[in-house]
């Protein structure tokens, strides 16, 4: 029986994402959440301890749609991430494993909106070392759909 790592939550996270601090007021916000089992790859060597995590979500398209419940914009997405932690070898050398993964989610829009830009930003990441191969992760996104001055009309 392989006995399991013992659990240290000490790791550095870094986050590379869009700048929020200058959102306009009339910004429409939605957080979601992704779960992800990540599994480093087998030419890898085993787990001891993670280190630092980087990650970048990204808005890879956006489309707004006209329903009977008014304008919703959908949006596609993903967040890379690298995964930098000590091999479990006598070494205890530090490698790294990248992963990508998408998310898709919508915002309902006011009545009389259009869409000038999307911005993410990962407010959040729970990582948690489950086996020496495998880390479940969770990451918290804010998605923010900037409004154009511009206004559209519903008539579906």
């Amino acid at each position: 029986m392989e006995e399991k790592p013992e659990q240290d939550n000490l790791f550095e996270l870094v986050s590379v994402e869009d700048d929020f601090q200058h959102l306009p007021s009339k910004a429409i916000c939605k957080e979601i959440i992704k779960e992800k089992t990540l599994t480093i790859p087998k030419q890898k060597p085993k787990v001891e301890q993670l280190s630092k995590t980087l990650i970048k979500p990204s808005i890879t398209s956006h489309k707004t749609i006209c329903t009977p419940e008014g304008f919703k914009v959908i949006i596609q997405g993903k967040v890379t991430e690298k995964v930098f932690y000590v091999a479990d070898k006598p070494e205890q050398s530090v490698h790294a494993a990248k992963f990508c993964f998408p998310f898709c989610t919508f915002i309902k829009l006011p009545k009389k909106t259009n869409i000038k830009d999307i911005k993410v930003k990962a407010e959040d990441v729970i990582i948690q070392l489950i086996d020496q191969k495998k880390i479940n992760k969770c990451v918290l996104l804010c998605i923010c759909a900037i409004p154009e001055k511009n206004i559209k009309h519903c008539d579906c």
